[in-house]
């Protein structure tokens, strides 16, 4: 996290570290949910909260794009 705010000269670390945190969080429960069901045997589709996390993921990267 302290190497990607020194790369792009970003002085409010803090606001970035904390949604780099967040999206890391959900990145790894995303790929437990996935690990899961794929022990189950359900390889086509995902479960509705996989999903949702993908787009909480996905919004969590644009957000930092966005402060950047």
């Amino acid at each position: 996290k302290e190497a990607i705010c020194i790369q792009y000269g970003i002085k409010d670390r803090k606001k970035i570290e904390g949604k780099l945190n967040m999206v890391a969080q959900d990145m790894l429960r995303r790929k437990e949910i996935q690990r899961q069901e794929l022990r189950k045997g359900i390889k086509e589709r995902f479960s509705k909260e996989y999903y949702t996390l993908t787009q909480k993921i996905f919004k969590g990267i644009e957000e930092i794009k966005d402060l950047i």
